[in-house]
């Protein structure tokens, strides 16, 4: 368990290193280094000097974000979808469906007598809220598509839309176009994304990198010891992170690898 120690020593001193802002692309509170970083919540890139408008836009969606009010978070996000103009509004609304849908999908009381008609509710609320995720994603994409040129932002955000929908072979395309560019800001984290999700076995060698910059480095490092089969270790950082950290892209992924130790006999 020493190495538990060491990388929640490591996720507490960037926590410590790192300064408090709110995301200008989704509005949530996050922690980056100076000013430019990655948010903890929609994983877009920051930049401190940029207008924050569209960030206001989901000021009265952000304390709805929790495990309790799944269904005014829903209806509030319904409420901005004739927003969904840009491709970035498109991708925050995809991610926030999302974090909704795994919230009330893992919203289960196993406790009540019957048919536990609640359990099934929750259960067809998430199917409906990742349909509407994946809806607002497929959006980024076609709104990106009909751009006639493609900044390093637009790219990382095809980037990281087509990984939210699980298209690695199309994030790769993206992904050969930002490192063609040599923007370090896009482009680290980028590659981190890319080598963990698409399993590469030198994945680790580009989490380790990110640790002083960037607390979702963390949550990739937890996937990177699930595929190593380290699960105990992948579960301790994701109980830290969702007790320290405002990163919902953990809760779903924490539930995930604690059934499987449970189904496996380990608890």
């Amino acid at each position: 368990m020493a190495s538990d120690s060491k990388y929640i020593t490591l996720i507490k001193k960037t926590s410590q290193s790192l300064f408090p802002i709110i995301c200008n692309n989704c509005g949530s509170k996050t922690l980056i280094p100076n000013n430019l970083g990655v948010c903890t919540v929609c994983e877009l890139i920051i930049i401190k000097e940029e207008s924050d408008s569209q960030g206001k836009l989901f000021e009265t969606v952000i304390p709805l974000l929790t495990k309790n009010s799944v269904i005014e978070a829903s209806k509030a996000l319904d409420g901005l979808s004739k927003s969904a103009t840009t491709p970035s509004i498109s991708y925050i609304l995809g991610v926030f469906y999302g974090i909704l849908s795994d919230y009330a999908y893992f919203n289960l009381n196993y406790n009540g007598k019957g048919f536990m008609e609640e359990n099934s509710s929750n259960k067809y609320l998430s199917l409906d809220l990742t349909s509407k995720s994946k809806e607002f994603f497929f959006r980024a994409l076609k709104l990106i598509s009909k751009l006639e040129q493609k900044g390093n932002d637009i790219l990382y955000l095809e980037f990281m839309t087509n990984i939210k929908l699980g298209r690695i072979f199309y994030a790769l395309n993206s992904l050969k176009a930002l490192n063609a560019n040599k923007t370090e800001a896009y482009c680290n984290y980028a590659n981190m994304v890319y080598a963990v999700e698409s399993k590469r076995k030198d994945s680790e060698s580009f989490v380790k990198p990110m640790f002083s910059t960037s607390l979702n480095s963390f949550f990739y490092l937890s996937k990177v010891f699930t595929q190593k089969k380290k699960l105990e270790d992948a579960i301790t950082i994701l109980k830290f992170i969702n007790e320290n950290v405002n990163m919902p892209i953990s809760y779903a992924y924490l539930i995930k690898l604690e059934s499987m130790v449970a189904a496996a006999g380990f608890n």
